[in-house]
């Protein structure tokens, strides 16, 4: 590695943004941060959580927004370079900003939910007089974490008196499928528990120690024989075949569209506070009217 090469592959970097007449970056608005912190909670204090919450989802956003962007002119950078210096500079520059984005979808779409169960839950508690401060996390120990399956049902019972309730949880959905995983090869479970697929160049796990059915030989009543799958008898094997690398160009396509799942599933819940905040301002005033007549009763 040299330092010129690296010089030389930023200032390229920096021109080629520069270069660009539209803005790079479209960050996502704040704007409903504002009242949400503003409005009348049943609970003091919560609206800073609920504000809180919604600020940190938006700026993890607008992160994941901004590394993908500068991943799509790294491509660019890097065709002027042959493949051993290109190498280089992907290991320095690329691969971090690869693994931030390719573990946002799941994180993401785990980390809306929780926020969108809170917002939720805050919004019943303030319009609905029988409704109980109670939720299926009470139950863990600090620091334990409901699996997604779980958070995502106690999400649609959360929602259920909402309108925008329903596309909220199909917006979720959207993001992280099974189609992801396999199109990544489960990138985020392997760079998190094992050997995550490479950039570019190199197969991993091309070896892989595996159980598979035992072969059972059956005899026929006309002499032949055939072999079955016993899968009650699990064998052990080792196969080869590893894991083909991901470019970058195909690394930015997926992601891009699973970082616009995770804007919608963001605008969807904003969409479901805007929808509570004027019912949770007129719960206010009717109970503070209630408070008045009892005190001018008394």
């Amino acid at each position: 590695m040299r330092r010129e090469l690296f010089e030389e592959a930023y200032r390229k970097f920096w021109d080629f943004i520069e270069a660009q007449e539209t803005p790079r970056y479209r960050c996502n608005s704040y704007d409903l941060c504002d009242l949400v912190s503003k409005a009348e909670w049943c609970i003091p204090f919560v609206g800073f959580m609920v504000d809180g919450e919604l600020r940190e989802s938006i700026n993890e956003l607008n992160a994941w927004m901004c590394y993908l962007d500068d991943l799509k002119v790294w491509l660019e950078v890097l065709k002027s370079y042959g493949e051993e210096d290109a190498w280089s500079l992907r290991v320095h520059f690329v691969e971090p900003l690869v693994r931030y984005c390719m573990l946002q979808p799941s994180s993401s779409r785990d980390r809306l939910g929780q926020v969108a169960a809170n917002g939720a839950h805050q919004a019943n508690l303030c319009v609905d007089a029988d409704y109980k401060d109670v939720l299926d996390q009470d139950k863990l120990r600090p620091g334990q974490f409901m699996s997604r399956k779980k958070l995502e049902a106690q999400l649609a019972r959360l929602l259920k008196a909402w309108k925008s309730g329903e596309q909220l949880i199909e917006a979720l959905q959207r993001m992280d499928s099974e189609t992801y995983r396999q199109q990544t090869y489960d990138y985020r479970n392997e760079a998190s528990h094992f050997i995550a697929p490479r950039v570019e160049f190199g197969e991993v796990q091309f070896v892989k120690r595996r159980k598979i059915p035992f072969l059972e030989v059956i005899k026929q009543e006309d002499g032949t024989a055939r072999l079955i799958k016993n899968l009650e008898k699990p064998r052990v094997a080792y196969v080869i075949g590893g894991i083909r690398p991901l470019t970058l160009a195909e690394i930015i396509e997926i992601n891009s569209q699973e970082y616009d799942f995770a804007v919608a599933a963001l605008r969807t819940y904003s969409d479901l506070l805007r929808e509570a905040l004027p019912q949770i301002a007129a719960r206010q005033k009717t109970r503070e009217a209630n408070a008045s007549k009892q005190s001018e009763n008394s």
